[in-house]
């Protein structure tokens, strides 16, 4: 720790301005006292930008760092600018990236995309330089990976800042991004985008399921005029539904005057969603309205009961002397259905009145026909009761509400969602009521319930179901991965009875507290209330359990000298306690790291190398390399402490530390656990040519497993872009390495990462292709395919599919591209275009040979696209190969049905039937069948009358005229 007497003399310097003392303390050698002195930094403005420069020299790790936030917290972005290229040049590009966020915008702009490879924290990045972050993204390094789960999940924070201050580009850059699945953006950026263009910002936030976000969007529409708002909904009336909900009820009846007014071609119900938000009157007219077009129209065809409920619906609307008469009549005939909607609309109706006792009324003239219903007609009737105003119920409610819960739970077919719903009315009595006979009411229901069914009566969920055991995940994201959403609490009693209820509760229960389940599920109802009821005390011998059986309160009432399977065993205290003691309390790390280092071979090893990380943090560079060095080539060093000498040698940035590893890599006789430690300090090394090419010369079948694993590690984001090329090289060269499969499995994913960086020879992949060895020959494959999904090779790739074709002994492998360059036309993602072109030019080189007509019939249907405007073309190229081949058409029908189901839109259905016409028309089988598995797909997954009429129906009479039975009898199968 710093003296007192000169942390108080540098307070009272930074009070005086006293420049000298404060610069001084910048430049002493104590570095605790320069870390207290970055203060003065950010507070005292006189203090020179020389001066704060001096804290540099020698600094330690942790004092470095600390000073990059100081001139980030200060804006002292000049000083900052000054000092990034000697930061780099001394300390790496990790250090660099970390100062960038202090530097200009001008300077971050130059030189992010130098230092995107090494920055640690872009949210931060993107807090202080929005613009440079969004620029670096809008410029699609390929080293940011594809838009998907896994982009988003890296980047969902990124973009979440940047919608805050930028939310135009933000909107822009997720337009270009169709597949947006695993996005979530904070709130504040959905306010962000919602605000600046709600139009625009639906499509881009429409993925993010959680109800605040469509309310955020709808204020932010509401808060446009008339002529916006009509703009936005473009005729939609369930659109216009959810914007009324937003608005003040005085701009309701304009806006949607304006909507009737801006599309004349509505439905003659189309005011039918919008009742509910329209003022009385208005939606009273429009009901009346639609009443007098819909009852002529009903007739046969129609289910009677739906046209029946639409009516009851219109008519609730009514004023409440007409409705009631139409729904009195309704409640009590007609089907299950009518009556159902009918007695939950007149209820409805009397509570809208706001006379309490109409809804009594109501209520005692439906019940005794309730009583004799079946029990999903009784759980409707009290959905109905829950739904209505607690302030209509009283005390007069009890004989009927009595009736209703006997029918409740006597019933024979009582279902347990009856009995919730009976649960869920008498918990909103508890809850908001207090007249003695409702509440009395309200206990009852739970005392009938244990009657009858038990500890089930209650339904409190299982123990497993609370809190079910945790599983193992990989590191989570905030606002990201899968979250345990606990049960409703409709079981809780807490949250519902009155302080002092729980005790009348349990005396009505008493009589079952004898079932140990009754009393488990009733504690756990009540939670901490419980402990107001002595009766619902915890038995002895229920008490939790220790993991040998012995019970707590055994244990705790045991006296100190009792053994017990609790106690802990006597130990001494570790050596490595009082080093981390003394390492907290020194004025210096420096004086803790030498005994550190000594602990660090003896039998506290792990405390001390743990130890290390802190201690090397806080020294430094001049003491702390010697130190590490040492600790590396001592013949006496034991394997842990020489891999920690490694890290921290390349995490506190020693000068001359890549040296020191290049020597110790080289040594022959240096532990194999160290060489991989080394390794992955040279594998990041990308400022020192050195460290790659060292790591490739000691590529080799003598290289170990788990340094070829080590070495597969790595991303492109991680590297530069003048080193993936050089890295991407060391990859392929490293499966050569290693027979192992699951080592080569590894190797095969991390070369697909890399492959757009690969420069290596596509002519040498080939002739290894070709070659006498069929192992090497598959490696040469899936390299092969990792490089044409990258882009590379398109030109030699027609002419290596022919060749592996006609060779038998290679058909596997033919079959395998095959399969790679039908995934590039079927991605999720928009296929680029350039995999068009190069299906194409594979369809061109097999389709004259009749003996490849499998592998051309994949590629053909690969480039069949339903949007498409050659569709046509399309179709009639495969039905082409399919000439005088029926099987291969009756096998290729599923790759059929996958292409025209993956963009079955509204522009696929208009086109489609034009394709089959032309396909049906021509006479021949093949294409006679591919029309029928056209028309057979699309009619029998839809049950829409404008796919049945016009064009459809002239291919299905077409086809029933074809001269092959197979084409017939497939047209009779297809439901018109």
């Amino acid at each position: 720790m710093i003296e007192r007497e000169r942390r108080e003399a540098l307070h009272q310097a930074m009070i005086d301005r006293d420049l000298p003392v404060i610069e001084q303390a910048l430049r002493a050698d104590d570095l605790a006292l320069r870390r207290a002195a970055l203060r003065a930094v950010r507070t005292v403005t006189e203090v020179p930008d020389d001066a704060a420069a001096a804290v540099l020299t020698d600094a330690s790790l942790e004092l470095r760092r600390a000073f990059y936030r100081t001139l980030l917290h200060a804006r002292r972005t000049a000083l900052a600018d000054r000092l990034l290229p000697s930061v780099r040049r001394q300390w790496g590009d990790g250090e660099a990236a970390a100062l960038l966020p202090a530097c200009s915008a001008e300077a971050a702009a130059q030189r992010l995309a130098e230092l995107a490879h090494a920055v640690g924290s872009w949210t931060a990045l993107a807090r202080r330089h929005p613009d440079a972050v969004m620029t670096y993204i809008e410029a699609g390094d390929p080293a940011l990976g594809v838009p998907g789960c896994t982009f988003w999940r890296r980047w969902g924070n990124v973009l979440g800042i940047l919608a805050e201050s930028l939310p135009t580009r933000t909107m822009a850059l997720l337009e270009k991004q169709p597949n947006r699945y695993g996005l979530q953006l904070p709130s504040r950026a959905i306010t962000a985008l919602v605000q600046a263009d709600p139009m625009r910002a639906w499509p881009v936030v429409s993925y993010d399921d959680r109800k605040k976000t469509s309310r955020r969007h709808y204020d932010a529409v509401a808060a446009l005029d008339d002529a916006g708002i009509i703009a936005y909904v473009d005729g939609d009336v369930y659109s216009l539904w959810a914007v009324l909900g937003h608005l003040p009820t005085a701009r309701r009846e304009p806006l949607v005057d304006a909507f009737a007014a801006a599309a004349p071609e509505l439905q003659p119900t189309w005011a039918e969603p919008l009742l509910d938000v329209l003022p009385r009157a208005r939606a009273e007219a429009e009901a009346r309205r639609m009443l007098e077009w819909h009852r002529p129209q009903w007739h046969a065809s129609r289910r009677r009961s739906h046209a029946e409920a639409v009516e009851l619906m219109l008519a609730s609307y009514l004023p409440f002397a007409e409705a009631v008469e139409v729904l009195t009549e309704a409640a009590a005939s007609g089907t299950t259905t009518v009556r159902t909607a009918a007695r939950a609309l007149l209820l409805r109706c009397a509570a809208e009145t706001g006379d309490a006792g109409e809804v009594l009324r109501q209520v005692e003239a439906l019940a005794p026909r309730v009583l004799n219903e079946q029990d999903p007609v009784r759980r409707s009737f009290l959905e109905s009761l829950v739904g209505l105003p607690v302030a209509v119920f009283g005390d007069e409610w009890v004989p009927v509400l009595e009736q209703l819960t006997a029918a409740a739970i006597d019933a024979h077919d009582s279902s347990e969602q009856t009995r919730r719903t009976l649960r869920l009315l008498a918990r909103r009595t508890l809850r908001h009521q207090t007249s003695p006979g409702l509440v009395a009411w309200a206990l009852d229901v739970h005392r009938l319930l244990v009657a009858r069914f038990g500890a089930a009566g209650l339904d409190v969920p299982s123990e497993e179901e609370l809190n079910p055991p945790p599983q193992k995940r990989g590191r989570r994201r905030r606002g990201y991965g899968y979250r345990h959403s606990p049960p409703p609490d409709y079981w809780r009693l807490d949250l519902a009875l009155q302080p002092g209820q729980e005790r009348e509760l349990v005396a009505v229960l008493r009589p079952w507290l004898g079932d140990a389940a009754v009393v488990r599920d009733l504690r756990r109802a009540l939670g901490r209330r419980a402990g107001n009821c002595p009766e619902l005390a915890m038995p002895a011998e229920e008490t939790k359990a220790t993991p040998s059986g012995t019970p707590v309160q055994a244990v705790q009432s045991s006296g100190p000298a009792e053994e017990t399977d609790l106690a802990l065993p006597s130990t001494e205290p570790l050596a490595a306690e009082p080093l981390a003691t003394e390492l907290l309390a020194a004025e210096s790390s420096e004086a803790a790291l030498p005994r550190l280092l000594a602990e660090a071979n003896g039998p506290h090893s792990p405390e001390a190398v743990a130890a290390l990380t802190a201690c090397c943090a806080r020294a430094r560079p001049s003491v702390l390399g010697p130190a590490l060095e040492s600790a590396l080539f001592a013949p006496d060093s034991k394997v842990t402490l020489r891999k920690q000498a490694v890290r921290q040698l390349r995490r506190n940035r020693i000068p001359g530390h890549l040296d020191v590893l290049l020597r110790a890599w080289q040594q022959p006789d240096t532990h194999r656990d160290v060489l991989v430690a080394i390794a992955v300090v040279l594998r990041d090394a990308t400022e020192d040519p050195r460290a790659l090419d060292a790591v490739a010369a000691a590529v080799g079948p003598e290289m170990s497993e788990l340094m070829i694993r080590t070495l597969f590690q790595p991303h492109p984001r991680q590297y530069p872009p003048e080193a993936r090329a050089a890295y991407a090289a060391l990859v392929r060269n490293l499966l050569r390495a290693s027979n192992d499969g699951g080592v080569r499995f590894r190797g095969l994913k991390a070369f697909e990462v890399w492959a757009p960086w690969y420069r290596g020879g596509f002519d040498e992949l080939v002739d290894t292709l070709f070659g006498p060895d069929l192992d090497e020959a598959e490696l040469a494959s899936e390299l092969i395919r990792a490089l044409i999904v990258a882009g590379s090779g398109a030109d030699r790739v027609p002419d290596v599919l022919r060749r592996l074709a006609d060779d038998p002994a290679r058909a596997k492998l033919a079959s395998a591209l095959t399969g790679t360059l039908t995934s590039l036309r079927n991605r999720y993602q928009n296929p680029e275009p350039w995999s068009l072109d190069l299906v194409e030019r594979c369809l061109s080189a097999l389709a004259g040979e009749p003996r490849h007509a499998r592998i051309a019939v994949r590629l053909a249907l690969a480039l069949v696209d339903p949007a498409a405007d050659d569709l046509d073309d399309r179709l009639v190229a495969y039905a082409d190969l399919l000439a005088g081949r029926p099987y291969l058409t009756g096998v290729s029908e599923n790759g059929l049905r996958e292409r025209i189901n993956h963009q079955l839109d509204e522009r696929a259905l208009a086109g489609l039937p034009a394709a089959a016409q032309v396909l049906a028309a021509r006479g021949d089988l093949a294409g006679g069948l591919v029309a029928a598995q056209l028309a057979s797909l699309v009619l029998g997954g839809r049950t829409d009358t404008d796919t049945r009429d016009g064009s459809w129906r002239e291919v299905v009479t077409t086809l029933h005229t074809s001269p092959h039975p197979e084409v017939a009898d497939t047209a009779r199968h297809i439901d018109l």
